[in-house]
């Protein structure tokens, strides 16, 4: 199988120049000087997720079969698990269909986490403009969300009273279509087998200036200084990688696009979004290709409808008796 090397931060649209013209002015996604804000959002508490640390895909196999977790029983949810990296024995699954089951299902709980999050912010921001707009006061707490969140997204309007940023952070507070996030990973890391997966938790090429804090690629052309950046978890490179979707110049289009679907109803987890990525790779179009030809060759679309499991009910009160009974039944 081919060891995906990511590109990502090397993009090119439709020359060469404009290619250049991007670099000059900080415009090129996901490798730029001026990085997004890391997202601040914690996984949903009421999913109670698991953090796992797997050392070897074997762990990863019976820990799905005692959740029952594969792709045939998707439709009883996605366990919330958070994988603080992958075992380095992904190179040596030999089989390539288990290979990419593997990889697929221990990253989509963790893609639904951070839609999630993400949807909650949605939620939470129209709740407050409709507030708003009916004649409503934010509370203190309100207004340092506000603050936060437009921080969070570049929004350098005053949501609260402007019309325009409260559009322009909608636009962006949106979720990322699984499939699409799914076909970046696996194309990216070679379906977590990449060094910068293995080693530094980086799945989509995610490229940092700041010397000393990223890995070195091994043929990082003369002149050039960015390092592939590093992270905590795995659950951290998807949330970094959708903060920049959500705020990159470079993506503007992907954001309206996403927009006008939502203004016509449809479902964001069925859209198709991927002709909007030409800038991700050097490659341009042929990258985009790439994805689209990932998507439909592994069926990833069946999981637009893919939500995690509901947490199991809590467990049932004991109950004792209380005194008044007591007496009865000794009375008896």
């Amino acid at each position: 199988m081919k060891n995906t090397t990511p590109t990502t931060g090397k993009p090119k649209f439709d020359t060469r120049l404009l290619a250049g013209v991007l670099l000059l002015f900080g415009l090129l996604p996901l490798g730029c000087s001026r990085e997004p804000a890391p997202p601040s959002s914690p996984a949903p508490a009421q999913h109670h997720p698991t953090v796992v640390t797997p050392s070897n895909h074997l762990e990863i196999k019976r820990l799905f079969s005692a959740q029952n977790y594969d792709w045939d029983t998707l439709h009883n949810g996605v366990p919330p698990l958070i994988f603080a990296r992958f075992p380095s024995d992904f190179k040596q699954i030999d089989e390539i269909s288990e290979k990419k089951r593997i990889f697929f299902l221990s990253l989509l709980p963790m893609v639904l986490i951070a839609n999630e999050e993400i949807a909650d912010q949605r939620e939470r921001l129209l709740d407050l403009f409709e507030r708003l707009d009916n004649g409503g006061k934010p509370t203190d707490i309100d207004r340092d969300f506000l603050v936060r969140i437009a921080d969070e997204y570049g929004i350098e309007r005053d949501p609260q009273l402007d019309s325009r940023g409260r559009r322009m952070l909608l636009e962006r507070v949106d979720i990322i279509p699984p499939a699409m996030v799914l076909a970046q990973a696996a194309t990216e890391s070679g379906y977590g087998t990449s060094r910068y997966a293995l080693t530094g938790n980086n799945l989509f090429g995610v490229y940092t200036f700041k010397s000393g804090t990223g890995i070195v690629p091994n043929a990082r052309r003369e002149g050039r200084y960015h390092e592939i950046r590093r992270f905590a978890t795995l659950l951290d490179s998807v949330r970094f990688y959708m903060q920049t979707l959500n705020t990159h110049d470079a993506y503007q289009l992907l954001r309206r696009r996403r927009a006008l679907h939502r203004a016509l109803g449809d479902q964001v987890t069925t859209i198709d979004l991927t002709e909007t990525l030409s800038l991700y790779s050097e490659r341009g179009e042929a990258y985009v290709q790439d994805i689209r030809t990932m998507i439909r060759s592994n069926r990833l679309s069946l999981l637009t409808t893919a939500s995690l499991r509901p947490p199991p009910p809590p467990p049932a009160a004991r109950q004792f008796p209380i005194m008044a009974d007591l007496v009865e039944s000794r009375a008896d």
